[in-house]
C-alpha cells in the first residue's frame, strides 16, 4: 500500500499542534483566582479580620484603614485574612498579589505614616511567625521589602526603593527564586527583580497569613491608607 508521505508529515504536525494546545491549555487552567475584592461592601467577617475592629470599612469601593492612638506608642491597625491560606505559599506556588490605587494620607509627619503589607509563614501574629515577609510604604516615598525567619541573621530578601504616592498600581509577583516587585505611579511603569538570599526552610510547607496594615508612628497625628482593589492568583509550580 503506497503512503503519500506529505499526508502523514500534516498528520504529524496536526497531532503535535493539538498537543502542545491542550498542553498549553492544562498549564493555564491551572491558574487560580484566589482573591479579588474591590470594596464595593462592608468586609465580609468571614474572610477578613480588624484589629481594632472598628479602625477600618470598605464602601464604594474603597478600603480605608484609620490608624490613631497615643502620641507616645506606635498606632497600628491591621485588616488581616480571616484564615491561612495554602495558596500563598511562594515555594510551592507562582504568588501575584495586587493592589490598586493605594495611597496614604493624614495629618501625621510624612516619615511616620506607613503601610504594610505582611506574610508570616505560620502564624497571624507575624512576630512569633517562624518567617515573616513585609512590604513596607511609608507617606515619604520611601519603600522596602524585607524577610526573615525568626531569630536569624540572615534576611531571606532585602530590597529598597522609592515610590510617588499614590500609586495606580502594585504588583508583587513571589516564586521560590525570588519576588518581582512592579509599580505603576505617576513616574510611570517599573519592575525589579528581587532574589531570595537564604534557603525559604520555613516556608516550604507552610499555610501563610496575609494582613494589610495601616500605622502611625510614635507621635502626633493619624494615617489613613485607602485602597481600591486587592487581588491574589496562585498558580502551582509543576513538579519536577
Amino acid at each position: 500500500m503506497h503512503t503519500n508521505p506529505l499526508r502523514s508529515i500534516l498528520k504529524c504536525s496536526t497531532l503535535v499542534g493539538a498537543s502542545c494546545l491542550l498542553a498549553n491549555l492544562s498549564t493555564t487552567l491551572q491558574a487560580s483566582p484566589v482573591l479579588n475584592e474591590t470594596f464595593n461592601t462592608p468586609l465580609s467577617a468571614e474572610k477578613w479580620a480588624v484589629e481594632p475592629a472598628n479602625a477600618a470599612d470598605a464602601a464604594a469601593g474603597v478600603l480605608t484603614i484609620h490608624a490613631k492612638g497615643s502620641d507616645s506608642d506606635y498606632a497600628v491597625t491591621g485588616v488581616r485574612l480571616a484564615s491561612a491560606l495554602d495558596k500563598l505559599n511562594f515555594v510551592k506556588n507562582t504568588v501575584q498579589i495586587t493592589l490598586t490605587n493605594l495611597d496614604i494620607t493624614g495629618d501625621a509627619s510624612t516619615d511616620r505614616q506607613i503601610f504594610h503589607m505582611i506574610l508570616s509563614s505560620d502564624s497571624a501574629n507575624d512576630l512569633e511567625a517562624a518567617s515573616r515577609l513585609q512590604l513596607r510604604i511609608a507617606r515619604d516615598g520611601s519603600l522596602s521589602i524585607a524577610g526573615q525567619d525568626k531569630g536569624a541573621a540572615t534576611p531571606i530578601i532585602s530590597y529598597e526603593g522609592t515610590v510617588s504616592l499614590p500609586i495606580k498600581s502594585l504588583k508583587l509577583t513571589l516564586k521560590p527564586t525570588g519576588a518581582t516587585l512592579s509599580i505603576e505611579d505617576a513616574n510611570g511603569p517599573k519592575s525589579q527583580d528581587i532574589a531570595f538570599t537564604a534557603p525559604l526552610t520555613a516556608w516550604a510547607s507552610s499555610t501563610p497569613y496575609l494582613r494589610l496594615q495601616s500605622q502611625r508612628n510614635p507621635g502626633s497625628g493619624e494615617t489613613v491608607v485607602t485602597l481600591h482593589g486587592f487581588g491574589v492568583d496562585s498558580e502551582p509550580i509543576p513538579a519536577k
